[in-house]
C-alpha cells in the first residue's frame, strides 16, 4: 500500500502539487514508518515549498534509517542549502533595490543600456567594464545581475557571441571577449546560483573549452581564472563535469605544458581538482 502513496506523491511533485505530495507521504509513513521513498519525496516537496527546515529533517531521516544512503542525502542537503541561499540573496537584493540605493540601481540601468543590439564591440566592451565594476562595488550586485536578466542579455547578444566564438580576429572583438570573461568571473565568484546559470548558457559551454587555446594571452588568463574558480569547490566542479566536454577541455589544457610556470601551475591545479571530483 505504501508504494501507491509514494508513487502518487512523486506524480504530485511533477504536477506541482506539493501539499498533496506531502499528505501522501505521510500516509505512506503510517503504513511503514521507515519508508525511505516517502521521506525523500516529502523532502523534495518541502523544498519546493521553501520550507527548508522541514526538508532537511526529511532527508536526514533517510540516513538514520539507512546509513548507506549518506552520499545521496548529502547531495539533497546541498540542494536545500543552495536554494535557501539563493532565496536569501534575492530577498536582500530586492530590498536594496526598493530602497533606491544608488549602487543597486546602477546594475539594472547598465544592463538596460547593454541590451541595445547592433552596437560596435567597443560600445559593449566599455559597458561591460563599467558593469563589472558596478557589480563588484555593490553587495547585492551579483544577485541583481541575475534578477535583471543579465545572463540572457549578455549571452544572446550577437556581437558578444561572435567575440566568444572568435568568428573574427579583430582586436576589438578579442578585447570584448576578455571583458565578458571578466564579467562572468566576477558574477560567479562565491555565488553558486550564478555558477549554475552560467553553465546553462549554450554560448558559454560552447566557447570556454576552446578559448583556452587562444593565442591572446589576456583571453587565456581569464579562461583559466574562470575554470579555476569552478574547480575549487565541489558544486562548481560537478557543474563543469556535467556540462562541459571534459575530454576536449582536458586535451586543450594539456597544451599549456609549454607555457609559463604560472599558467602551468594554474592548469595543474584545475586538472587535479577535477580529477579529485571524479574519484569521489
Amino acid at each position: 500500500m505504501q508504494s501507491l502513496y509514494t508513487n502518487r506523491a512523486q506524480a504530485y511533485i511533477k504536477m506541482g502539487k506539493y501539499v498533496e505530495a506531502i499528505s501522501d507521504c505521510e500516509w505512506a509513513l503510517k503504513c511503514n514508518d521507515k519508508c525511505i521513498k516517502a521521506y525523500v519525496h516529502m523532502g523534495k516537496a518541502y523544498l519546493e515549498l521553501k520550507q527548508y527546515h522541514e526538508s532537511r529533517n526529511c532527508f536526514k531521516k533517510v540516513v538514520e534509517i539507512e546509513p548507506g544512503k549518506e552520499k545521496m542525502v548529502k547531495e539533497y542537503l546541498t540542494q536545500v542549502d543552495l536554494e535557501e541561499e539563493r532565496e536569501s540573496q534575492e530577498i536582500n537584493a530586492r530590498k536594496e533595490f526598493d530602497k533606491g540605493e544608488g549602487k543597486a540601481i546602477t546594475v539594472p540601468q547598465l544592463l538596460e543600456k547593454l541590451s541595445k543590439p547592433c552596437q560596435m564591440p567597443f560600445y559593449y566592451c566599455g559597458g561591460l567594464e563599467i558593469l563589472t565594476q558596478a557589480i563588484s562595488d555593490c553587495t547585492t550586485g551579483q544577485t541583481l545581475f541575475r534578477l535583471n536578466n543579465g545572463f540572457s542579455i549578455i549571452s544572446s547578444n550577437d556581437t558578444v557571441r561572435s567575440s566568444l566564438l572568435q568568428k573574427t580576429k579583430d582586436p576589438n572583438s578579442q578585447e570584448l571577449c576578455v571583458s565578458v570573461l571578466k564579467l562572468w568571473r566576477v558574477i560567479c565568484c562565491g555565488n553558486d546560483e550564478n555558477q549554475k546559470i552560467l553553465m546553462t548558457c549554450p554560448v558559454f559551454r560552447q566557447s570556454i573549452v576552446h578559448l583556452v587555446t587562444m593565442e591572446n594571452v589576456a583571453v587565456q588568463q581569464e579562461c583559466l581564472a574562470l575554470l579555476c574558480l569552478y574547480s575549487k569547490m565541489p558544486h562548481g566542479r560537478r557543474l563543469a563535469i556535467d556540462n562541459l566536454n571534459v575530454q576536449i577541455l582536458v586535451r586543450n589544457l594539456m597544451t599549456y605544458t609549454s607555457k609559463s610556470k604560472k599558467q602551468k601551475n594554474t592548469v595543474g591545479n584545475i586538472l587535479e581538482n577535477f580529477a579529485a571530483e571524479n574519484r569521489t
